[in-house]
């Protein structure tokens, strides 16, 4: 008969984009490590079935990082990945509950967790902080644990290149995202001509307008950088945008860091090796971002943010003349569209300085 632990039990569950998985796992590990716990981490393949990149025979997580060897070294008794689909067994309790979330989610005791052989359940537990930690702190944790996890060797040989390539010059990375988010909207221009806005569509004007921009808006963070001597590294999900970087600084100033990775490679594991690319440049310049924020906290690395580059007019133009093509939208629904552009504008404007630093 197995013997249940003595320590608490932390398992993570995410089914969305590499990043966003990692993040969470991270910080899960922070937390459970400073309570003598035990992370899981179950890598949900169901919902990405019909991308190679995530469903394989053996452990999808072995494909960005060397786990044989981190078990070996004791890694195990901190954190664990399983492709399980599925829910742990037994009574699943939540950091939110009260009996541990009494001082709110930034006010944890690490007391509270021993005693009992907790087994928790939890999707985005990056707010969770014990009382005597910064956030600050949590995020320089999560960069340490980052850097202890051991890649997979094709992952680490292609880095490698990828670096030599790149050179020894210090570079800033321009992380310019798209996504399925330009592709949603357009397949949505049929309905939105005729005057209609599902619920999905409507969502996705605002990611448009907070996690994308204008590709101008780039330039004068990109110029900043290349004042300072440092080459432009440009990485994004759309690679053939590389185009108007190369075309206005030349060769010589620009690399195309989405040829950086051989083509053997998985999507998943190109994706790995662009994000630690960035982790190593001097700065980034992207969008608000999941990505490209988590890069600027695990390289501890400045993070510029293009939109403060666009004003709502140069968003409002975008979004009605490229994105959706100058299709002629009812002037009901272009009004409504016009406020999500305004609306989003000035939030992400409130959280900019008046001027870009420089990093």
């Amino acid at each position: 008969m197995l013997t249940p632990p003595d320590h608490p039990l932390f398992f993570v569950r995410r089914s969305d984009g590499l990043i966003a998985r990692c993040s969470a796992f991270l910080h899960m590990w922070r937390f459970a490590r400073q309570v003598g716990g035990q992370t899981f981490v179950l890598w949900d393949t169901g919902t990405r079935a019909s991308d190679a990149s995530w469903s394989h025979d053996g452990v999808v997580s072995n494909l960005l990082w060397d786990l044989p060897s981190f078990y070996a070294t004791g890694g195990a008794r901190e954190l664990v990945f399983s492709d399980y689909r599925g829910s742990p067994r037994g009574t699943l309790r939540q950091l939110a509950e009260p009996e541990f979330a009494a001082g709110g989610p930034a006010g944890y005791r690490r007391e509270d967790f021993v005693g009992g052989p907790f087994t928790f359940l939890e999707k985005s537990p990056q707010k969770y902080r014990f009382h005597d930690e910064t956030k600050q702190a949590a995020v320089d944790h999560v960069a340490e644990l980052w850097r202890m996890l051991p890649l997979n060797l094709a992952v680490q040989r292609a880095l490698h290149e990828a670096r030599r390539q790149i050179g020894g010059a210090p570079y800033a990375a321009v992380h310019v995202r798209r996504g399925d988010i330009i592709g949603v909207l357009r397949h949505a221009l049929p309905g939105l001509a005729a005057g209609v806005m599902d619920e999905r569509t409507h969502r996705y004007f605002y990611h448009l307008c907070g996690r994308t921009a204008p590709l101008h808006s780039y330039f004068p963070l990109a110029d900043e950088q290349l004042a300072l001597g440092r080459r432009i590294v440009f990485f994004s999900d759309t690679p053939e945008l590389a185009g108007a970087f190369l075309d206005r600084y030349g060769p010589d100033r620009v690399i195309d860091g989405t040829t950086l990775s051989p083509p053997g490679l998985l999507p998943i594991q190109r994706a790995m090796i662009d994000f630690q690319l960035i982790t190593r440049a001097r700065a980034v310049i992207s969008t608000s971002t999941g990505y490209s924020l988590f890069a600027a906290e695990i390289g501890s690395i400045p993070h510029r943010i293009a939109t403060q580059y666009a004003t709502v007019d140069d968003l409002t133009r975008y979004v009605f003349d490229d994105v959706l093509q100058g299709e002629a939208i009812p002037a009901d629904l272009h009004q409504t569209i016009t406020t999500i552009v305004a609306e989003q504008h000035q939030r992400v404007s409130r959280r900019l300085p008046a001027s870009p630093a420089v990093g």
